[in-house]
């Protein structure tokens, strides 16, 4: 009886291995993936600094994109934004690891981080490069001051296309990169911590922290320039190391300078412009439907940024406005002329660079940007 019990039993065993076998589910073929979702975290190739966000996939070739900004910044969320849309409309084939607020490389070091392959693509705040881009500076000069709109903004984005298609000395400059992207966001403006100021001698006397293209000006109204960058102006204007700063309300917001920051004047000079280059050997390297996507996708990228700069400027007011305490004024049309007189003072100087570096296009370069912003704010009217 034993012995047909133990064989039953066997033959029970036998049965249900061959019945699992028979349900085991087929491997799936890589057709059938579906694409990474732009915000699931997974394990990485690479190593990443902390707070990058976008994820990378197994099988997926990575980017790695560096920029200047902080990511919690307007800009900074539209570039993790792009991030996330090049996994998602290249269906997981390609994903961005990011690292914002210069981890990989500092911001002046970007053109030739980029040459040496450090990253696949890099933001160029115009500002601290403008000696890797001394033409393209011409849109840095204070004087190039589109009006701080959606409108002016799209023109300050649309004179760099045309100047790019117009006078092949600028283009050159990009002649060892793919100039991937044109992102323009507010304009700068001079803000003080006890004075208040109206035209520019007011500034006489004064500490103000700002980039090199402002000390022309500053000097010539009796003030005293400061080489800072936005990350160190915090600590700067609460010391007293400067009186003030001149910025853009985008900086202000995520470095909470407002906190220190009392007095501001709303005459905009240049906006605050980010060129994104992309290393030449790894954009040819991409498939050209992939090219393809990733252009349409950098002309959505630059409508991001202004949209984020605007929305960000009026946040910016808000808060100061209800801090209570501080003032934003609008300048009279005698103060904006005379801010315009000072503002003019460094074109000057860049006529005289590019006279030096036998760029002959140079004064046709400057006329055409006065004409467009000159455009810009009669339509702003």
């Amino acid at each position: 009886m034993k012995k047909w019990f133990i064989l039953l039993s066997l033959v029970m065993v036998m049965t249900m291995v061959f019945s699992a076998c028979s349900q085991a589910s087929p491997t799936s073929s890589p057709s059938q993936a579906q694409a990474p979702a732009a915000n699931t975290t997974v394990p990485a190739t690479t190593a990443k600094p902390p707070g990058s966000t976008t994820a990378s996939v197994q099988g997926a070739k990575i980017l790695k994109f560096a920029y200047s900004m902080q990511k919690t910044g307007p800009t900074g969320q539209a570039f993790e934004w792009w991030g996330q849309q090049v996994a998602i409309r290249t269906n997981g084939r390609y994903t961005v690891d990011s690292y914002p607020g210069q981890t990989l490389f500092k911001s002046a070091e970007a053109f030739n981080s980029i040459k040496a392959g450090v990253a696949d693509v890099s933001s160029s705040a115009l500002g601290a490069d403008s000696k890797a881009l001394p033409i393209t500076s011409v849109l840095l000069l204070p004087s190039a001051n589109f009006p701080n709109t959606k409108a002016g903004l799209a023109a300050a984005t649309a004179i760099d296309k045309e100047l790019l298609a117009k006078y092949p000395s600028m283009s050159d400059e990009y002649k060892s990169f793919k100039r991937y992207a044109w992102c323009v966001g507010g304009s700068y403006l001079v803000m003080l911590k006890k004075a208040k100021v109206g035209v520019p001698s007011d500034l006489s006397g004064l500490k103000i922290g700002c980039e090199a293209v402002y000390f022309d000006i500053l000097k010539s109204v009796g003030a005293v320039p400061v080489a800072i960058v936005p990350p160190d102006m915090y600590p700067a204007i609460d010391k007293g190391v400067v009186d003030g700063v001149i910025i853009g309300f985008e900086q202000l917001y995520s470095l909470k300078l407002d906190e220190v920051l009392n007095y501001y004047l709303e005459y905009y000079f240049a906006p605050n412009i980010q060129t994104l280059i992309w290393n030449q050997e790894s954009w040819n390297s991409l498939p050209p439907d992939v090219q393809k996507t990733l252009d349409d996708l950098a002309l959505e990228l630059e409508l991001t940024v202004q949209a984020n700069s605007l929305a960000i400027n009026l946040q910016s007011k808000d808060r100061i406005i209800k801090a209570g305490g501080k003032v934003i004024a609008a300048p009279t049309p005698d103060q904006t002329a005379a801010w315009d007189k000072v503002s003019a003072i460094p074109d000057a100087a860049w006529l005289d660079k590019m006279k030096s570096m036998g760029v002959t296009e140079a004064p046709a370069i400057l006329q055409l940007v006065k004409q467009k912003t000159s455009e810009a704010w009669s339509n702003n009217k």
